[in-house]
This record gives C-alpha cells, structure tokens and sequence, in this order.
C-alpha cells in the first residue's frame, strides 16, 4: 500500500471531487497516506462511472480485501498521485485521529449565524478586539455554501449499515467543487500574552485554523460564527502548522474574562495574502 507516481496537475479542470474531512487512525486510508482537509480522491483507476459518493462506495465494496488505486489530488503541494490500498474491514477499532464531530448547542453541523463581516477579495486582518453584530446565513449544513465550495453530498466511509463493522477504508468525505475549498483558511497573526490562542498554544504567523470539530468552514465569517457561539466553552479547531507540516487538534475557550480584548487574543487574517503557502519539500529555499 501507498503512493505512486505523481504529477503537477491541479484541480482547475476537475469539477467536482471527494473531499477527505477526516481519517480514521489505522485504517487502510491512513496506512496510505491520505491526508485530512488537504487531499482529494478525484478518480478512480479502471473506473468507467463518473466520480461520485455512489461510485466510489460500490468501488471500495467490489474491490474489498484485493488492491484499489485512487487518484488523489494535495491541495497543500499542488500535484496530483496515484495512491493503491485494500480495502478491508480488518484493521483496528476505528478511532478518528480527527474526532467525529459532536453535536453543537443547536445540535446541527454548524452554529448559529451571529456575526456578519465584511469579505475581502485580497486580504483582511479581523482582530477579536471588537466585533460589530449582525447576521450570517449559512447555505447548508457540512459542506454546503456558495463561492464555488459547495457540497452537493455528504458521504462517509466511517459509517457502516452492515452490524457496526468496521469500514473498508476509513475515510470521511464530502462531495465538492475543489477549486476553492482550500481557499477558507484564517491565519494566525500577533497572539497576546496571557491570551485564550496563547493557552491554546496558537503560534502566531506559524499556524492556520483550517476547520473545527463541526466540519469545514466555507465562508470567512464562519470562524467569527464558531468562536462567538463558544463563548466561555470548549471550541475544537483543527490548526496546520506550516513550520512543522503538520495537522493538529486545538482546543480554544473563548472568552472575555482573560484580561484583554477580544475573544481569543489573537489577530486573524483572512484572503489572498493569508493562504497556506507551499511547503518546501526540497532543499532548496523558496521566497
């Protein structure tokens, strides 16, 4: 099992692929290398259907304990690869190394719209210093929402409809318009001392809140929602460190009882100018 030859091409021409939300730790997807929030399945070797949640879960089932090899395309490196794995109900109890979302205050995906704030097309830095009220509309609950990012499907390989087994690959997806998903990323800027982001450990200009234990997050005022809707609770966001190229779970208390202002402490910058860069997977530096 694992990873073959790769190349550069992107996702501008593919329409709609299989976002991976989460991976079960031991499964076949994890032993494969398949990463959380940055990968997408965008097709399937010797498949003659149209990529779909339908096509790819009567794929897996045919293709249970023999070889499958998948077209995955990294956001994060920019190439697509060929990734084999079996397929197979063997592996270890399935733990999330992402836990499964829990039920929010409402007990739906995404949280109450509480803050409304304007979009910018390049950049914006948004402080939790101060905060003008107003409202957000969510389109759809995980998944759903405009701006080319929109889920058509929910579909999990987490669950299972056959006695509670264990699923063939231990994947969690959400069928999507790839071109800008990766695009709702909030970065890290200054951190103050004694601050909810500095208990949390946030590092500041290191790291990037790329989603929370509810799901993705599709439009920029969707991680002012969340934090604001945890006020004085435990808010679970899942932070790349672009230092260490690495994935990790956070736990934040929002609150205003800390001492300063603002809810976290901490800048947030959003747009153009606060993507994730490439990593820089050579020897070479890259400016």
């Amino acid at each position: 099992m694992g990873n073959a030859a790769s190349s550069n091409s992107g996702l501008a021409a593919t329409d709609k692929a299989l976002h991976v939300l989460r991976v079960a730790e031991g499964s076949p997807a994890a032993e494969a290398g398949i990463e959380p929030f940055f990968d997408f399945i965008v097709g399937i070797e010797g498949a003659e259907t149209e990529l779909s949640p339908e096509s790819l879960a009567s794929t897996v089932d045919s293709y249970e304990s023999r070889p499958l090899t998948l077209l995955v395309h990294s956001s994060k490196r920019q190439e697509t690869r060929y990734v084999t794995l079996t397929p197979s109900r063997q592996w270890s109890t399935p733990t999330l190394a992402l836990s499964a979302p829990p039920p929010t205050h409402n007990g739906a995906t995404a949280p109450p719209p509480i803050l409304k704030k304007r979009s910018s097309k390049t950049g914006s830095n948004h402080s939790h210093h101060s905060h003008s009220r107003g409202h957000h509309h969510h389109e759809g609950e995980e998944g759903g929402g405009g701006g080319g990012s929109s889920s058509t499907s929910n579909h999990s390989h987490h669950s299972s409809t056959d006695g509670g087994q264990a699923s063939l690959l231990g994947l969690s997806l959400r069928f999507c318009t790839p071109a800008m998903a990766l695009e709702n990323v909030w970065h890290v800027l200054d951190v103050m001392e004694g601050s909810p982001a500095e208990s949390a450990g946030l590092v500041p200009y290191g790291d990037w809140v790329i989603g929370w234990a509810g799901g993705v997050l599709n439009h920029e005022n969707d991680f002012y929602d969340v934090v604001e809707a945890h006020i004085d609770r435990p808010l679970r966001i899942y932070v790349y460190s672009h230092d260490f190229d690495t994935l990790r779970e956070v736990v934040l208390v929002p609150n205003r009882k800390w001492g300063g202002e603002g809810l976290l402490g901490s800048g947030i910058g959003y747009g153009l100018l606060h993507r994730i860069p490439k990593p820089n997977l050579g020897g070479d530096d890259e400016m």
